[in-house]
């Protein structure tokens, strides 16, 4: 990158207390110990100002923040996002429970202070879980999404849809996304971690059908907007698992030539590596963040015939140590 600062796009630290200072941080590695983030550079500039005044907000309000260790209180998560194309930004408060009597004068508080914040919303997490998100979303004010730009498509984004941190390299990853699809034209593609239909429509140009999958449902009416924008008649998106609705392709007799998987730090479940070796692509295009999970779920796939034909990495995240790898493995044998 040209200007590797101020890059991310998104942040969503957890709510603490210190004293009598409300806080917003990440976890130190390995605890649960809160460190307050009060400024971070890899953060686009807005992000920061909209999470500092939402923590004044929610101190000036007496709001309780959700003590994990308790399970008590209710304000969790400070979810924020920019879009690069028009500097708007969208908030998110995700809170411990669907009660939200201070919404209106929170509202006023942000509006107020941040003019480029177009939308306002809450969701309810009310499971102990690692999971930011709770399955329940709702527009406080403004716009219910905000637009987003990769290359010559745009994008809508509601508050739970999935997109990459960094844009700007999205686009060079993207284009190797492509290159390792090999696509002529003539082939079936299968986006399996469809988010808003990003891969998708890169990939709608290069062949003859490309369906999506997801699991998040605000994020396929995204991806279902998304591509009646683009005009492509030929892709299309379904919810639900990804390895439930391939192995119900696989039934049908639906065979794809390529796969695309962009799968959590997690790696593949142990179902979806199943379901790729039932419905068998020739090429699968594996895009990791973590290497380690990469290799255990290749070792799964050598051993059904399986092999990798090459690997490239993208500098996703300047300033860190992580990165991007995208892999072909081939099919050389049933």
């Amino acid at each position: 990158m040209d200007h590797p600062w101020g890059y991310r796009n998104k942040a969503q630290p957890m709510t603490g207390q210190s004293g009598q200072t409300v806080i917003a941080g990440l976890h130190a590695m390995g605890t649960h110990c809160l460190i307050e983030l009060s400024d971070c550079p890899v953060q686009h500039l807005r992000i920061n100002e909209t999470i500092l005044k939402a923590k004044e907000a929610i101190a000036k309000l007496y709001m309780p923040v959700y003590d994990e260790k308790k399970r008590r209180g209710r304000v969790r998560t400070i979810v924020a996002r920019v879009s690069l194309l028009t500097e708007e930004v969208q908030l998110t408060l995700v809170l411990a429970e669907d009660h939200f009597p201070e919404a209106q004068a929170f509202v006023q508080a942000i509006r107020k202070s941040l003019p480029y914040v177009v939308s306002i919303n809450m969701n309810v997490q009310d499971q102990h879980t690692p999971l930011v998100f709770g399955a329940k979303t709702r527009l406080l004010w403004g716009k219910e999404k905000i637009e987003e730009a990769l290359g010559h498509e745009r994008y809508e984004l509601s508050p739970r849809a999935f997109f990459q941190l960094n844009p700007i390299q999205t686009v060079r990853l993207y284009e190797l996304v492509e290159e390792a699809a090999g696509l002529t034209g003539k082939e079936s593609v299968v986006d399996a971690y469809a988010g808003v239909g990003t891969i998708a429509l890169w990939l709608a140009p290069h062949a003859r059908e490309v369906r999506g999958i997801e699991s998040v449902p605000e994020a396929v009416k995204d991806a279902e907007s998304n591509i009646r924008r683009s005009g492509y008649k030929h892709v299309h998106i379904t919810l639900g698992r990804a390895e439930k609705i391939m192995q119900r392709w696989a039934k049908s007799g639906y065979k794809p030539d390529v796969v695309v998987v962009d799968p959590r730090r997690s790696g593949l479940k142990v179902s979806m590596i199943q379901a790729i070796l039932t419905i068998k692509p020739r090429r699968l295009v594996y895009v990791s963040c973590n290497p380690s999970t990469l290799a255990k779920n290749a070792q799964a796939l050598f051993k059904r015939g399986y092999t990798l034909s090459w690997v490239r990495l993208v500098d996703m995240f300047p300033q860190t140590a992580q990165t991007i790898h995208i892999s072909i493995l081939l099919l050389m044998r049933c």
